[in-house]
This record gives structure tokens, C-alpha cells and sequence, in this order.
């Protein structure tokens, strides 16, 4: 495990865990949320978490997302193509603290930071007959951590639903990796591909910007 990964697992237990203890100090009703979060139709890709009050205007948040996985397959008549195959895998991990501040009634706006770590694959093969069977796949996979900062507006439509908007802006790391196999003339396999990294502040509008919850 890598320290990153290290550091990552810390501070996410010690999110969970403080504020597990602060909810058992109260021994009132606390309100439970439940959230979907549509990403994308195709691939379809969805995020799902849970948020509960800890305090009045406190909430803690857990919940997976970029969840998606897909398989594409493509045939072609024109004889200089071949058929290709790939397979998309995504999901990943994410705890924070959610403020509060009641604006109407029904409006809630919110704001708090978050810890998160993602994992994607990207499989591709070439059914060409012309190279060898180890040759033809290629791999491509990404880990990314991220320390977002979300900011949102909760509208309440109904006692028991709610609906979501949000943005979070932060800073990410990116670990991409490539990887694909060559035969040498000697016919022993070979392990290709490279690695790199990347640091980057954005504004991930594809993080539950548009979610539907539900309300105990």
C-alpha cells in the first residue's frame, strides 16, 4: 500500500470514527438521507450515499460513486476492420462533514469538505488476426484521490423528498497507468506500457451535480 493510500485510510477512519462518537453523545431522532446520483445515461454511471445528522446543522456524509460499468462491441463489413472489444470499470469511495444553513422552508443550502478515492479500467482488444492473441489487448486504468470541497442547494418538494444540486471544486491526484504486451524474437512475452501522475484543481461538475434523495 502505497503512503498515499496509507494517509487516505487514515483520515477517512478518523472522519468516520469522530463523528460516529459525536452522534452517540445525542440520544434524540436524527435525520437519515439517502441520495441517487445520476452521472451519465450511457455509460450509465451513478453515485449513492448516505448522510446523517450528527448535530443540528451538521451531517456526516459516506457513500460509493462513479459507479458504471460497460462492454461495447463493434463488427465492421468493411475487410480492413476488425472487431473490437471494450470493457469500462469504475467505482470508487467517499466520506466528509456537511453544513447547513436553512434559507426558506424548503430551500437548504449546504457546504463541506470530503475525502475520496476512485479506481477506473479502460480494456481494450483488437480481434486482428494478423497479430499475435498476447498482443492484441491493452489496459489502461487510473487512481485517482481527491480532497473536494462541495457546495450545494437542497430543495425539499416533499416531507419525505428532496432534490440535490451541487459543485466541488479541489484538488486531485491522478495515478494513469498503460500496459500491453509485445513477443520477442526469442518468443518470450513482454510486459509494456508506462506511467504517470498528475496534480489538478477543478470544479468536477460530474460529482452530484443533480441527485434525488430520500428522507427518514
Amino acid at each position: 500500500m502505497t503512503n498515499i493510500s496509507k494517509l487516505f485510510l487514515i483520515l477517512t477512519t478518523s472522519v468516520i470514527s469522530i463523528n460516529v462518537l459525536l452522534a452517540q453523545e445525542n440520544n434524540e431522532k436524527k435525520v437519515r438521507e439517502y441520495f441517487l446520483s445520476p452521472k451519465s445515461i450511457s455509460p450509465l454511471n451513478v453515485s449513492i450515499s448516505y448522510k446523517r445528522q450528527l448535530k443540528n446543522n451538521l451531517f456526516l456524509r459516506i457513500g460509493l460513486v462513479n459507479l458504471s460499468v460497460g462492454m461495447n462491441e463493434s463488427r465492421s463489413k468493411i475487410s480492413t476492420s476488425f472487431p473490437t472489444r471494450q470493457l469500462n470499470f469504475s467505482s470508487g469511495l467517499e466520506a466528509g462533514l456537511e453544513f447547513r444553513k436553512t434559507i426558506t422552508e424548503k430551500f437548504t443550502f449546504f457546504h463541506g469538505p470530503s475525502l475520496n478515492i476512485s479506481y477506473s479500467l479502460n480494456d481494450n482488444t483488437i480481434e486482428n488476426p494478423i497479430i499475435s492473441v498476447s498482443q492484441r489487448n491493452q489496459s489502461t486504468t487510473n487512481t485517482q484521490f481527491g480532497i473536494p470541497y462541495k457546495f450545494g442547494l437542497l430543495y425539499q418538494f416533499h416531507s419525505h423528498f428532496l432534490v440535490s444540486v451541487e459543485i466541488s471544486p479541489g484538488i486531485f491526484y491522478n495515478r494513469n497507468n498503460y500496459a500491453s504486451q509485445i513477443i520477442n524474437i526469442d518468443g518470450n512475452t513482454q510486459n509494456t506500457g508506462h506511467q504517470y501522475t498528475s496534480y489538478t484543481f477543478n470544479v468536477n461538475n460530474s460529482s452530484g451535480l443533480l441527485s434525488i434523495a430520500y428522507r427518514l
